[in-house]
């Protein structure tokens, strides 16, 4: 079973001053998150979908590609596509969090717009939202290309000459292009435009499952943070300046400062909220959650010459 964080259900707010009104918030959005719990996908419609057509044409050298969509938890799945990698750049790429509506429809967001995945029977519909997302299908396909269609589910998906990376997320700031990949236990940051043209590479743990990206400096800068699962939860940052330089972020890991965190045994999850980094963890005593939940928010500020995300506020309150 893939390891997947434990929160990624509940929703991600800005600390109350008053943790008492932040307690009381808490309780109110409980009955929704309870309502948004009754329907679950159909087992069913966790799989691999094809076009049919171009997938029976791979061997003779057809483009094509895979929709995989893998359970997260009761209210998400992951949708994941990739195309054919052996001839050309991949047409097709995806990474995204979906949310289940129904036991047969799923809403992926991507940036402000939003697709349905609709399921019957052996079958996938990829349709717009509205007709104001129309063209977000073709955005996360090159020449001219879209995702919209009718696909078919396969029991053996081939996929040897699918595009092997685990993740891909692309961002653009102040001109340059950012492909942020994963590729084994590396994340290779690719900049293209005029003003620079490299791949970086750096070391990842785990499993990236999301990035987010926020311009949190002020000064024109993109901060991008990666957030991976192996045997603990990982979280690094990048700030893309508009220069296209890449600067990494330090980000304070509780267990590097276990007496300022309480009773901290993992089981925790990021979130990019307001331009702040919210990090929540359920406090566990004696390997056993004690019903305290704990938040943290985080500043990004300039320290000895690098960007790092300082605590601002902290808070816990009984779940």
């Amino acid at each position: 079973m893939k390891n997947t964080p434990l929160m990624l259900a509940l929703g991600f707010a800005l600390i109350s001053c008053n943790p008492t009104e932040q307690h009381q918030q808490n309780k109110k959005e409980q009955p929704q998150q309870q309502q948004a719990l009754v329907s679950k996908l159909d087992p069913a419609h966790y799989g691999d979908f094809v076009l049919k057509d171009a997938y029976e044409q791979r061997k003779s050298g057809a483009d094509w590609l895979a929709i995989t969509i893998s359970k997260v938890n009761e209210r998400q799945v992951e949708v994941k596509v990739r195309s054919r990698a052996d001839k050309k750049k991949p047409t097709c790429t995806l990474d995204r969090l979906g949310q289940i509506e129904s036991p047969d429809v799923v809403r992926v967001r991507i940036d402000d717009k939003s697709a349905l995945l609709k399921f019957s029977g052996q079958q996938l519909q990829v349709l717009p939202a509205s007709d104001d997302d129309a063209g977000i299908l073709q955005y996360v396909c090159s020449g001219g290309g879209s995702l919209a269609g009718t696909y078919e589910q396969v029991k053996s998906l081939d996929a040897a000459t699918l595009d092997a990376r685990q993740f891909v997320r692309n961002f653009f700031n102040a001109g340059t292009g950012i492909e942020m990949a994963q590729e084994g236990q590396k994340l290779s940051v690719a900049l293209y435009g005029e003003k620079r043209n490299e791949t970086l590479q750096f070391p990842v743990e785990g499993t990236v499952y999301n990035m987010e990206s926020e311009n949190l400096s002020g000064d024109g800068s993109l901060a991008i943070m990666v957030y991976s699962m192996g045997e603990k939860q990982a979280v690094k940052g990048f700030l893309i300046t508009p220069d296209a330089q890449v600067e990494t972020i330090g980000i304070p890991r509780p267990e590097n400062f276990a007496d300022a965190y309480p009773n901290f045994h993992g089981h925790d999850e990021y979130a990019l909220v307001e331009n702040t980094l919210i990090h929540r963890y359920q406090q566990y005593q004696d390997g056993k959650a004690n019903g305290t939940m704990t938040q943290v928010q985080y500043k990004l500020k300039t320290t000895d010459g690098q960007w790092r995300f300082v605590k601002d506020k902290m808070v816990s309150y009984p779940l």
